[in-house]
Order: structure tokens, then sequence, then C-alpha cells
């Protein structure tokens, strides 16, 4: 969606918030995404999503448009600051936490092997420096342009890519020693 349609959304959703139903559809599926690869479970995700969209809609009149800034930025930073609070409130801190969690709720066969890598995925994840989990999320996930990763992690555009080489490296580190037996697959 263009910054200009995006920001035109917003001034409309704060007269009428009927508007609002267009940024809606446009991010729930990014932002669930952007959850779901940060969370042990689906459930989780769908409840930060949730969490997300009612804190938009009720930050919606304060949300200065002269700025420029992207709403749909604004969104992850939002999902990336209910996923911080999420682990802080449940304490999962280890990777046992996180292993007991998701093979608890092991989905059926039939996405058995989806389910399996986007298990490890988030057990890599979660053994990252939380900068390099949070690059990688709006990166891969969230898919968002270099510009609005720096704008999001407050640092400058040259960064980015610094940040995201390292990030990758530990990722492949980490997910080749926890996960030796599973093919690996390209994130470049």
């Amino acid at each position: 969606m263009e910054r200009t349609r995006e920001l035109q959304l917003v001034e409309e959703a704060k007269k009428n918030l009927n508007a609002f139903q267009e940024l809606y559809d446009y991010y729930f599926d990014r932002i669930y995404g952007f959850c779901l690869n940060r969370l042990p479970l689906k459930e989780h995700a769908e409840d930060i999503t949730s969490q997300v969209f009612i804190a938009a809609v009720e930050a919606l009149p304060r949300y200065d448009t002269s700025t420029g800034y992207r709403f749909g930025t604004w969104l992850y930073r939002v999902a990336h600051n209910k996923i911080a609070d999420f682990y802080r409130r449940s304490r999962l801190q280890s990777i046992a936490d996180f292993n007991e969690i998701i093979d608890e709720h092991a989905d059926t066969e039939s996405e058995a092997y989806r389910d399996d890598i986007q298990q490890q995925v988030v057990r890599v994840m979660t053994q990252l420096n939380p900068r390099y989990q949070e690059i990688l999320s709006y990166k891969y996930y969230a898919e968002l342009e270099s510009d609005e990763i720096a704008g999001l992690m407050k640092i400058r555009q040259q960064q980015v890519k610094v940040l995201l080489h390292r990030a990758l490296k530990s990722f492949k580190e980490t997910f080749s020693r926890m996960y030796p037996e599973t093919e690996t697959f390209s994130l470049d």
C-alpha cells in the first residue's frame, strides 16, 4: 500500500472507523505472520495480533500523519512491544520452556513438516540476541525495507545491512548447532 494512501486512510478512519477496515485487511495477515514467527503457539500469535489492532484503534485519534511515518511501520512496533510484554509476563525464558509448550500443542501429521520447521525457527529465534530477533523479524516476516527498519530500530540505514548480516550468521550457526539433522534453508 502506498504511503500516501495509507496516511489518507488513517485520517479518514479518525472520522469514520469504517475506513479502518482497509488498513486492517491489508495489515492483518502481515502482523499475524510477524507474531506467529516470534511466538511459541498459534494461539499466542492470534491473541497478540488482536491486541495490536485494538491498540491501533484506541490510538488512532492521536496518530500524527503529518510526520509521514507509515502506519504499518508503527503497527509492527506495537506488535514488537506486545510480544516483548508477552515474554516478560509469561517468564518463558529458557528453550526448555518453549520446547515443552510447543510439544504439548503439536499439530497433526498433515502439517507436521511445516510445523516442525516453524517450531525449530521459533526455538532458534528465542536463543538469539534480542536485536537480532528484531531485525530478522522486520526483514523476513514483516518484509520491511531498510529505511523502515532503521526508523523502527532507531539506527542509521547503513547499520541495518551490517546488523542483518550478523543476525543471519548467528541464526544459521544456532540453527545448525541445534538442528544438525534438519536440511538447511536459505535466508539470503
